[in-house]
């Protein structure tokens, strides 16, 4: 990295599983899904500079939430380039943290993936290939190797075997992202997960191909029920964002939760929900979708 690019901001944008299908356990212990994901405009910030030793600072509305797991996936990213082989120096991070900790909306996956997409970019391109660097990414965690290369993308296996998907037609989209003032532990509601979904391989295929995005959201997320039984608020916030509103496509639960989306036609529609919440009380935030 020359000292040109310094300092180097980063983006690194909420994901949102617009539909989660959990098909089967693993005799590893870990879940076999299908997800649909799209990227906001809306994420944490990092902001990368040479330094005499490793040091990551975090900042921000969520930064006293943040668990000292979360921000080892940023450490992580960082010895696992240097491990494969790339000359990363020292360096020092500060992470604006935006994204809700523990929400569904990958915000400490997508730290990392947008982290080692940057410094691959600067100075991985000649040590390490992509498909290396997106194995990398997959060890770190499941939902890492998706956040490499932010827009529509089809989730498969754990999550960390991900591919570009079209475009949804009648974009551009807007997001209202929500969340309730909780966190919900990915690991308590898989295992509060009932069932499980079979056979539901068709009806996904049909519902990407068809570009439709209230058809992709109908496909359901598995894991809403267990999550709402864990979290009354994130079920009150899920029945009041899924009131019909003009120009309003679908809303759903990301992820494992607790926060929860609305898709829009226009920016308009969407900051007048975002508005409504936020006077509530709430976090919301609007955002245009990647792609």
């Amino acid at each position: 990295m020359s000292a040109a690019l310094q300092p180097l901001v980063i983006t690194a944008p909420a994901k949102v599983n617009l539909c989660l299908k959990i098909l089967r356990r693993r005799s590893d212990g870990y879940h076999d899904l299908l997800s649909f994901a799209g990227f906001t405009a809306f994420g944490d910030q990092l902001t990368v500079c040479l330094a005499a030793q490793d040091n990551l600072a975090v900042t921000g509305p969520f930064a006293p939430a943040l668990s000292k797991g979360s921000e080892n996936l940023i450490m992580q990213a960082l010895a696992g380039l240097r491990r494969a082989g790339c000359p990363v120096p020292p360096l020092s991070i500060t992470l604006d943290k935006q994204i809700p900790v523990g929400g569904g909306l990958g915000g400490g996956s997508s730290d990392a993936g947008a982290l080692l997409q940057a410094l691959w970019v600067a100075i991985g391109t000649a040590h390490i290939s992509h498909v290396e660097l997106r194995a990398l990414a997959g060890n770190i965690g499941a939902d890492v190797a998706v956040c490499l290369q932010p827009g529509w993308q089809i989730m498969r296996a754990t999550g960390s075997d991900c591919q570009p998907a079209e475009r949804p037609l009648g974009g551009p989209f807007w997001c209202v992202l929500a969340n309730p003032g909780c966190q919900l532990s990915t690991k308590e509601v898989f295992h509060s997960l009932e069932t499980v979904s079979g056979g539901v391989e068709a009806d996904f295929t049909a519902a990407v191909r068809s570009r439709d995005l209230r058809a992709i959201i109908g496909i359901g997320n598995d894991l809403q029920t267990p999550a709402s039984r864990l979290s009354a608020p994130t079920a009150d916030l899920l029945e009041r964002l899924r009131q019909p509103r003009p120009g309003q496509i679908a809303a759903a639960m990301s992820g494992s939760g607790a926060s929860c989306f609305a898709l829009f036609r226009t920016e308009a529609a969407a900051a007048a929900l975002s508005t409504e919440l936020t006077q509530e009380g709430l976090w919301a935030v609007t955002s245009r979708m990647y792609g």
